[in-house]
């Protein structure tokens, strides 16, 4: 900016500094950043610094990414998108990135309930294709009730949606409606694994991944002996 410098990352530890009373830094400064280019080294730096992040605030970092990625017109040279570019960078999936992206689309009080693991971020993600007014009858049930829709209820609620046949009288018998099984039946265990934690993976591919935390964790208990 014109007559001064601007923080892109070190907010934190500007902050700090300043209330030790110092006044220097060792700061890196850089004359060649746009706004883009700016955007991404302040997400990149958070992302590197705080691995615990919720999944809102990576929600988020991942949109601004995309964002400023495609303003700049990044690619690889192969006519990946984006979310590729993302996923790369990050050890994640480009389906697991849009997965995050997609929560960016959902009110705030439904994503603090993600963050707070009250709601399940594959529900999360259906109820993001969803209009805002429905979204609220949402929170409105879950705050009258303590309950958030199941994957089975969203599918149902997206399904109404789409038909532009999801009244607020058809919301709340869907929402009533019993279901059939309350948890993941000893079948169906695989199956959810899968579909909340690992989409990308063939339930082959998530039976051997269980195997590999199992073996893990009984080698730490071991050595924990």
């Amino acid at each position: 900016r014109a007559g001064g410098y601007e923080i892109i990352a070190g907010h934190r530890r500007s902050e700090a500094a300043r209330l030790a009373g110092l006044t220097e830094v060792p700061a890196e400064v850089r004359r060649d950043l746009d706004d883009d280019a700016a955007v991404i080294a302040m997400i990149e730096t958070n992302l590197k610094q705080r691995t615990r992040l919720l999944p809102s605030e990576r929600a988020l970092a991942y949109r601004m990414m995309r964002d400023a990625l495609a303003h700049q017109g990044v690619s690889s040279g192969n006519g990946r998108h984006t979310r590729e570019e993302i996923a790369d960078k990050y050890g994640e999936s480009p389906r697991q990135v849009a997965r995050f992206i997609r929560l960016t689309s959902l009110n705030r009080p439904l994503l603090e309930l993600v963050d707070r693991g009250k709601l399940q971020m594959g529900a999360a993600v259906e109820i993001s294709y969803l209009d805002t007014e429905t979204q609220c009858w949402i929170m409105d049930n879950f705050e009258a009730t303590g309950k958030a829709p199941s994957i089975a209820q969203v599918g149902e609620l997206r399904r109404r949606y789409g038909e532009g046949a999801l009244t607020q009288e058809v919301f709340a018998e869907i929402m009533l409606r019993e279901e059939r099984e309350t948890t993941c039946g000893e079948k169906d265990f695989i199956r959810c694994v899968r579909e909340e934690y690992f989409p990308d993976m063939t339930p082959g591919d998530v039976m051997e991944k269980l195997w590999e935390l199992i073996r893990n964790y009984r080698h730490r208990q071991n050595l924990n002996l």
